[in-house]
């Protein structure tokens, strides 16, 4: 079967065994392949971005509200070695405790 322009390239690559995530319905963020967080852009830009970004800012906002005293563990945190993506590689953090 012959599938139309970009179908083409989907059907591809999800058949190449080690391009995509095993279990992609799966959520599993301490994977060793997870290097980025990134929506793209132009016509390439991810449908959903605005959501995610939506959903990423309530949910940092209701952390943010929950810990008690949080101070980073190591300062400097490790930064990116790379001109195109910069900041912190990790951030971890310290807290007394954790509100409910």
């Amino acid at each position: 079967m012959r599938l139309p322009g970009p179908l083409t390239k989907l059907a591809r690559s999800r058949a190449r065994p080690g391009c995509a995530p095993a279990r992609t319905s799966a959520v599993t963020p301490d994977r060793p392949d997870n290097e980025h967080l990134g929506f793209g852009h132009g016509l390439h830009s991810c449908f959903g971005a605005p959501l995610a970004r939506l959903e990423a800012q309530l949910a940092l906002t209701e952390l943010v509200r929950r810990l008690d005293d949080p101070q980073l563990a190591a300062d400097p945190p490790p930064y990116r070695h790379n001109a195109v993506l910069r900041g912190p590689r990790h951030l971890p953090l310290t807290v007394a405790r954790i509100r409910d």
